[in-house]
């Protein structure tokens, strides 16, 4: 892929405002990670998550989106966002709103399977 369609998706994929959803979601990742390795210590999370960042990640997504999308393609993509209606569907608060959905999702399923777990062990 050469530089200048590389230059346009990562333009691409942070105008969408996914970098920022990405980029919340790891952070939120690496404290559950903290929070799991007790005997780590903080600079070396620090120094995990910089090995592990967002540059690596993009440059994951820009191979990616390269497999999937032609220069003329990504370029519609971009003048989409550009648009009144690209505008309103990358909307921060819009997509918060579906990500915070799908985490009380998955706190209700948390739950349902510690109530499992709980009844499984007074019935053994």
């Amino acid at each position: 892929m050469d530089k200048r369609k590389a230059y346009l998706i990562e333009n691409l994929f942070k105008l969408s405002d996914e970098y920022t959803l990405y980029k919340e979601l790891f952070k939120k990742y690496f404290i559950l990670l903290q929070r799991k390795y007790t005997d780590i210590k903080i600079k070396q999370f620090e120094e995990t998550e910089k090995k592990f960042g967002m540059n690596l990640f993009l440059a994951k997504v820009i191979k990616i989106y390269d497999e999937h999308f032609s220069e003329k393609e990504v370029k519609e993509l971009i003048s989409f966002y550009n648009s009144d209606l690209g505008k309103k569907i990358k909307n921060i608060s819009f997509r918060k709103d579906i990500a915070n959905a799908g985490e009380e999702f998955v706190k209700t399923i948390d739950q349902e399977l510690q109530n499992i777990s709980y009844k499984n062990n007074i019935n053994e």
